[in-house]
């Protein structure tokens, strides 16, 4: 029952299922797709989720370690001293889908962050695409280059032109 649209998704939009298949989209292209947890009276559980994207973090958000907690934040993400996370900062859009230029602090006991950590030291999801990217932009401007190619021949033309009147080329 709580699986339903109604009842699981804050926005009444999507059931669990869809979510989940969306995020299995999103982490492939991607990289990853954040949950926030939130409580709402709506529905047969107070108990909802929330899909953000992970270009919805506030890479602005620049904090250096400070001595009383040494926290950081690096791309949107607030880290204690052992790299584990603390906060995650997202931007602030109205309703039509505009950055107002603020940010909101979201405790990380709020957050399902699902990505792949390909390494120890990485602390952002990195799309499993991005390493095609480079292939694609190639193939792009082969197929510019091709196209350029072909529009500079269709201007090119070759004339003969009579020289000596009576007929020869001379």
């Amino acid at each position: 029952e709580w699986c339903r649209h109604e009842n699981c998704d804050i926005t009444r939009q999507q059931s669990l299922t869809e979510m989940l298949k969306m995020a299995i989209r999103r982490c492939r292209y991607d990289g990853g797709i954040l949950f926030v947890k939130v409580y709402d009276d709506s529905g047969i559980l107070p108990f909802k989720l929330q899909a953000r994207e992970v270009d919805e973090l506030d890479v602005s958000v620049i904090v250096p370690p400070t001595p009383e907690s040494g926290n950081v934040v690096i791309d949107g993400i607030e880290y204690d001293t052992y790299h584990k996370p603390v906060a995650y900062y997202f931007k602030t859009y109205s309703a039509d889908g505009f950055w107002v230029g603020q940010n909101e602090r979201i405790e990380a006991k709020r957050v399902v962050y699902l990505w792949e950590k390909r390494r120890p030291s990485q602390v952002r999801e990195m799309s499993p695409m991005a390493s095609s990217l480079a292939r694609i932009r190639d193939t792009n401007e082969y197929m510019e280059a091709v196209s350029v190619q072909a529009r500079i021949l269709a201007c090119l033309s070759v004339f003969i032109k009579k020289i000596i009147p009576n007929g020869s080329l001379g």
